[in-house]
């Protein structure tokens, strides 16, 4: 059999670490925005930094200003870009939801936590037009096994039924094709047409190939829906309906945390400070890093890099 990581074996694997922003903690999140590079986190004290620039280039990264949540929501888990606006999302622990302007992030965030009731963290969230309807959905999930839906206005919450439990937490949700997916606990992935706020959407249960490990994050990779989370298990869809498990990730039983894609090559990242990377998401190997062994939670590719980011403020990027 024909061995597919040879090419990627080749790949220059070298992570340059940056000087991180004080009082960040863990970030868990990565986003390439406009042109710029942006990252969410917060170490839950009075002077934690929740949100961090890093311009077009990720090389130099500066606070924020403006950007806090009440003392129960200090950190952030999400931040989300629809790529179709100058509008960025972030999700807190505790519910919060706060958004700011690509144009202008250091000006004060405007908080939407009053308007949008959610009860326990919020951990994702996507934004789409609805097939056969002009109506734009947010779509916002979290732990109790949330998943709710409201209009692009922000009007109109409707919580969705699903098979989570409310002891189970809903990670990550995405939209590919005419359906839009959520996951998370115990390896459960479910789909549903993309339906208006106000209009009935029934999740279905999809095979995840994941089992019972917990899936992290779903991102969207050179046309195919990828998965990734406990236990170092990957899979990949083009519809979201079925799904193929990839067989070797290289991470062993270390989780992944999340997955990107840009320049032909697709990069994986977790816990101990690992990275992946892949020519054809199939075939994988790790590559060396100076992540020194802390955790990654996020990473995405923007002007020709891959920007990662984790524990104790952590950012490097990598340029392939």
């Amino acid at each position: 059999m024909e061995n597919t990581n040879s090419a990627s074996q080749t790949l220059q694997d070298l992570w340059t670490q940056v000087q991180p922003v004080d009082n960040t903690g863990m970030l868990r999140r990565v986003v390439f925005a406009e042109g710029k590079f942006y990252a969410a986190g917060g170490n839950g004290l009075p002077s934690t930094t929740q949100l961090v620039g890093g311009s077009a280039t990720g090389t130099a990264w500066t606070k924020i200003q403006g950007a806090l949540t009440s003392d129960s929501g200090k950190v952030i888990n999400e931040l989300y870009w629809n790529g179709i606006g100058s509008s960025l999302q972030a999700l807190s622990q505790s519910g919060n939801l706060i958004f700011g302007s690509t144009a202008h992030p250091e000006r004060a965030w405007t908080d939407l936590t009053a308007t949008v009731r959610a009860s326990g963290d919020l951990q994702g969230i996507v934004f789409y037009r609805a097939i056969n309807s002009n109506d734009t959905t947010w779509i916002l999930v979290g732990s109790n096994g949330k998943v709710f839906s409201r209009y692009g206005d922000w009007s109109g919450q409707v919580e969705r039924t699903t098979t989570f439990t409310p002891s189970e937490t809903v990670y990550c949700v995405n939209v590919i094709d005419s359906f839009v997916l959520v996951a998370g606990s115990n390896g459960k992935l479910l789909s549903a047409v993309k339906m208006a706020t106000d209009n009935p959407q029934n999740f279905t249960p999809r095979t995840s190939t994941f089992g019972t490990s917990t899936i992290f994050s779903m991102k969207l990779c050179n046309g195919k829906m990828f998965i990734v989370g406990a236990d170092g298990k990957m899979a990949y869809s083009s519809y979201g309906l079925s799904w193929t498990a990839v067989e070797d990730t290289s991470f062993g039983g270390t989780i992944i945390r999340d997955i990107a894609y840009g320049n032909g090559k697709y990069v994986a990242v977790g816990d101990g400070g690992k990275t992946a990377v892949s020519e054809d998401g199939i075939g994988w190997v790790q590559q060396a890093n100076t992540f020194a062994g802390t955790d990654i939670r996020s990473v995405a590719y923007g002007n020709g890099k891959f920007i990662a980011v984790g524990a104790g403020g952590k950012i490097a990027y990598w340029t392939p």
